[in-house]
């Protein structure tokens, strides 16, 4: 067995043994999350701690770090109370992205789960592909900022194609260039759930976004779609705005990039 899944083995261990814990005494979660942090040597977030029985809980820019999600993800296994995680610009890397994916694939509660800014690259977006593939109630999910790559496209795509609940994607402000263009285009020809779609501030060539705009012609479903064209003339950029007015179900905000 490799050190990934060594590690990922010890984790849920970790996650089974504390929560069995918690339901027999910590209802809310607290005693565990204080526990989790002393045992991982983090500074409990006194945010945190009052708002684990709110509905939503915004920790943007609490600079957690891997070791503070994954303190964090261990009450929330069981949590049934949050239904919104904002955790924006905490640095939590790929490995702290990992601890909360894994946490998604046993809570069945948050619903709109929000990780820009992060630093996630490739390793962080496999964790978010397999989590989409197993949890059943995520349907909002912002993934903007992460110094995510063409490989990451095709890997998210082939996971919200397998995902029949998830409505909104923000996928802006990546590196996505040529070879996501045919990633996001087959999203939006097969994909029958997803309403809201955003890869603005991305490198999509012309020719990518009008694969994409192909694609629309196909999908009934999604209602609003962001992009930023690159690399296109004038005469290019008002071709593509053309192709996309002429579909009546989707809002398109498409902008052109300036040198």
């Amino acid at each position: 067995m490799g050190a990934n899944a060594i590690g990922t083995q010890k984790y849920n261990v970790l996650v089974i043994i504390i929560t069995d814990k918690q339901n027999a005494f910590d209802a809310s979660g607290r005693k565990t999350y204080v526990n989790a942090c002393e045992m991982l040597g983090v500074v409990p977030v006194s945010y945190f701690m009052r708002h684990i029985e709110d509905e939503v809980v915004n920790l943007r820019h609490h600079g957690l770090g891997p070791h503070g999600a994954k303190a964090m993800s261990l009450p929330l296994v069981g949590n049934t109370s949050v239904l919104v995680l904002n955790l924006d610009d905490n640095w939590l890397g790929a490995d702290g992205v990992v601890y909360i994916s894994e946490m998604l694939k046993e809570n069945c509660y948050i619903a709109d789960l929000s990780l820009a800014d992060n630093r996630i690259c490739s390793k962080g977006a496999q964790a978010i592909a397999e989590m989409l593939l197993i949890n059943t109630t995520v349907k909002k999910l912002n993934l903007a900022g992460n110094m995510l790559q063409d490989k990451d496209a095709e890997c998210l795509s082939q996971a919200i194609l397998g995902n029949t609940l998830l409505k909104e994607a923000n996928l802006s402000m990546n590196g996505f260039g040529a070879e996501s263009s045919k990633a996001v285009a087959e999203i939006i020809r097969v994909n029958g759930t997803l309403r809201h779609l955003d890869v603005s501030n991305n490198r999509l060539p012309a020719d990518g976004m009008g694969a994409i705009a192909k694609a629309l012609d196909e999908n009934e479903i999604l209602k609003v779609l962001k992009g930023l064209v690159n690399s296109a003339t004038e005469e290019q950029f008002n071709m593509l705005q053309e192709q996309f007015d002429s579909n009546a179900v989707t809002t398109v905000v498409l902008a052109q990039a300036t040198c």
